[in-house]
C-alpha cells in the first residue's frame, strides 16, 4: 500500500510518538472523518498498537490500520501547513462513501403536504 509522507510531516509525526511517554507500541492511524456525503475527510491519531491492525513503516513512523480501513488509505498522502502547522491529508481519489442518509438542504420530502 502507498501513503506518502513530506519529510516535514515525517518530522512533526516522529516528533509526536517521541513525546508520549508510555511503555506500549505506538503507531500513527489515519482516520475516516466525514463531512458529508461523498466527501471523506481525515485525521490523525497517535495510538495504541493492536494485534488485528495492519503496520506499515513509512520514514521511520509506524503506520497502522484495520483491515476495513485499507480501500480509503492507497495513495494517500500527508503533508504539514508551514503556516499554521496543521496536517493536511490528502486523497487523489477517494473512495466514494454509500449510504448516505443526508438529504439535500433546501428539499422538502414530505410530498404529503
Amino acid at each position: 500500500m502507498e501513503i506518502k509522507i513530506s519529510e516535514i510531516a515525517a518530522t512533526k509525526l516522529r516528533l509526536l510518538l517521541w513525546e508520549e511517554t508510555t511503555n506500549v507500541a505506538l503507531a500513527i492511524r489515519i482516520v475516516l472523518l466525514t463531512s458529508g456525503c461523498n466527501t471523506p475527510s481525515f485525521g490523525i491519531e497517535v495510538i495504541e498498537q493492536k494485534k488485528q491492525m495492519k503496520t506499515k513503516t513509512v520514514q521511520k513512523i509506524p503506520i497502522v490500520w484495520y483491515p476495513d480501513d485499507e480501500q480509503w488509505l492507497v495513495g494517500i498522502s500527508i503533508d504539514l501547513n508551514r503556516e499554521n502547522g496543521k496536517f493536511i491529508i490528502d486523497h487523489p481519489n477517494p473512495s466514494q462513501l454509500s449510504n448516505c442518509t443526508m438529504q439535500p438542504q433546501g428539499v422538502d420530502n414530505d410530498l404529503d403536504k
